[in-house]
C-alpha cells in the first residue's frame, strides 16, 4: 500500500513537473516492496520527492490513523449505556423495566443535544478559570472539533447513566428530563473544562486518568447528592419504622385471634344451654327432621311423601 501510495501521488507528480533528477535515480521498472524496505527515508526522498513531501504524507496517514482510533473508543464508551442498561433492569422490579430503559435512552439523546448546544462550549476554553467559553451551538467546528466533541459526549453520557442508576424506580420520567438536560450543559462540562479544558486545576497539574475523577466521582457524587433529595425508600432502609409496623401487625392479629376464640367459646356454651340433657357432640350438631331440613334447604328432595307434603 506504502509502494502504490507514494508511487502515484508523488513520483508521477514529480515526473510530469521536471526531469531535474539524476538519470540514475529513475527506474524503469515498478517499485517492489522490498525496494522500499531497503531504502531509507533520505534515500525515499531522493527516488521520489523531497524529505519534507515524504514526512507530510506520512503525518497525514498517522493523523488519519488517530481519528479512526478516536471514533472507534467514542463508540466503544458509549456501548457502555448497554451494559449500564442491563445491569440496572436485572436490579429493579420488573413492572419498572420501561421506566429505567426510557431513562437510559435519554441519557443519550437529551444529553447529546445538550452538550452540542451548550456542554461542549463550557467544557473547553478553560485558560485557568472555572468555566469554558468555547463554541457554543456548534458554530465554527473544524473536523478536530467534531472528533474531540463525539469522545467528549461520550464520558458526559457514562455520568449521568451512573446517576440513573443510583436513582432508578425512584424519579418521574419529566423530572429526570431536566436533570439530563443540566448534567449535559452545565454540571458535566464545568468539571470536564476544570480538568481537561485548561481549567484551573489543569493549570495547577491535576490529572485524570481515564475519566476517574471527571466521570465517575462526578457521577457518584451525583447520585448521593440526588438520593439526599429524594430520602430513604419507604419502608427498606428505615428498620425502626419497618420493626413497628411489624409488632403493630402481630398484635392486630393476636387480638383478633382472641376475638374469634372468644366467640366460639360464647357460641358452644349457648348450644350448651339449649339442649341440657344432650351431649356436647348433640348440642353443636343437633339432629333435624326431614321437615326441619327441607325447610333449612328447599332444594333438597325427600323420599317420603308425607315429608314432602
Amino acid at each position: 500500500m506504502l509502494c502504490v501510495v507514494f508511487y502515484d501521488s508523488v513520483v508521477a507528480g514529480w515526473r510530469e513537473e521536471s526531469d531535474t533528477r539524476p538519470a540514475d535515480t529513475l527506474k524503469t521498472r515498478p517499485i517492489t516492496q522490498g525496494d522500499v524496505d531497503n531504502m531509507s527515508l533520505d534515500d525515499l526522498a531522493v527516488l521520489f520527492n523531497t524529505k519534507e513531501d515524504i514526512e507530510f504524507i506520512l503525518d497525514d496517514m498517522t493523523d488519519s490513523i488517530n481519528q479512526i482510533w478516536i471514533i472507534i473508543s467514542a463508540i466503544n464508551i458509549i456501548a457502555m449505556q448497554l451494559g449500564f442498561t442491563l445491569l440496572e433492569v436485572g436490579s429493579i422490579h420488573p413492572k419498572n423495566k420501561a421506566n429505567i430503559l426510557i431513562k437510559n435512552l435519554l441519557d443519550t439523546f437529551i444529553g447529546a443535544l445538550a452538550f452540542y448546544a451548550l456542554g461542549f462550549a463550557f467544557s473547553n476554553g478553560g485558560v485557568g478559570g472555572l468555566v469554558g467559553g468555547g463554541k457554543f451551538f456548534g458554530r465554527g467546528l473544524t473536523r478536530d472539533d467534531a472528533l474531540k466533541w463525539l469522545f467528549q459526549f461520550s464520558f458526559c453520557s457514562t455520568s449521568a447513566t451512573i446517576v440513573s442508576g443510583s436513582l432508578a424506580e425512584r424519579t418521574y420520567i419529566d423530572t429526570y428530563i431536566v436533570f439530563s438536560f443540566l448534567m449535559g450543559s452545565i454540571v458535566y462540562p464545568v468539571a470536564s473544562s476544570w480538568v481537561w479544558g485548561g481549567g484551573w486545576l489543569q493549570e495547577l497539574g491535576f490529572v485524570d486518568f481515564a475519566g476517574c475523577a471527571v466521570v465517575h466521582e462526578l457521577g457518584g457524587f451525583g447520585g448521593f447528592i440526588g438520593t439526599i433529595i429524594l430520602g430513604p425508600r419507604i419502608g427498606f432502609c428505615d428498620d425502626h419504622q419497618k420493626n413497628e409496623e411489624l409488632k403493630k401487625k402481630r398484635k392486630f392479629d393476636d387480638r383478633r385471634r382472641k376475638q374469634r376464640k372468644a366467640e366460639i367459646k360464647a357460641q358452644e356454651a349457648a348450644r350448651s344451654r339449649s339442649v341440657p340433657h344432650g351431649s356436647k357432640v348433640e348440642a353443636l350438631y343437633p339432629k333435624r327432621s326431614s321437615s326441619e331440613t327441607l325447610r333449612t334447604n328447599p332444594f333438597k328432595r325427600s323420599d317420603s311423601p308425607q315429608d314432602s307434603t
